[in-house]
Order: C-alpha cells, then sequence, then structure tokens
C-alpha cells in the first residue's frame, strides 16, 4: 500500500493534506481577509466620491453591494445607537 494512508494513521507534519476543519479554518481566514480589504477600498472610494456627491455615502451603503449582511448589521447599529441617544435625553429632561 504504497503511498496510501489509512484513517486511522496519525498525520505527520510533513503531509500536505488537509482535514475538513483544517480547510473551513483556512477558508473562514481568507475571507475575513477579503472583507477587511473590501473595507479598506470602501472606505476610501466613499472619500473619492463624497467629493463630487450632494449627498455623502458612507462607506458601509458600498458594503452592501458586496455583503448583504452588513446591511444587517448596520440596522442593528443605528437602532441601538437610537435607544442610547432616547435614553440619554430621556434621563437629561428627567422623563423616566
Amino acid at each position: 500500500m504504497d503511498g496510501l494512508r489509512s484513517y486511522s494513521e496519525p498525520r505527520t507534519r510533513g503531509d500536505d493534506s488537509l482535514q475538513v476543519g483544517e480547510f473551513y479554518k483556512i477558508l473562514e481566514g481568507r475571507r475575513t481577509a477579503e472583507k477587511r480589504s473590501d473595507e479598506k477600498w470602501a472606505y476610501f472610494l466613499s472619500w473619492l466620491v463624497n467629493v463630487q456627491l450632494e449627498h455623502p455615502i458612507m462607506m458601509e451603503e458600498i458594503l452592501v453591494l458586496l455583503y448583504p449582511e452588513v446591511k444587517e448589521q448596520m440596522e442593528e447599529r443605528k437602532r441601538k445607537q437610537r435607544e442610547e441617544d432616547e435614553a440619554i435625553l430621556r434621563k437629561e429632561f428627567g422623563l423616566d
């Protein structure tokens, strides 16, 4: 059985095949790195484009086109900020 390894044998450091979990970790790391790079590009693109726009756009508005889940995160962040602002105003004006 040259070149074949049974599944019960332990992996050695020289073995270049990946376990499924290892592959998914590498894939997740790659996707995270790509998303971080896209966020940087969206940030700089928003600065470049906003100079010529009447109504400026946010970085998140660009990212929504690439990553739809960003829209949900953006809405959640706005909701939390609104709740915090309301709490501060209620406290400030004694409406609690």
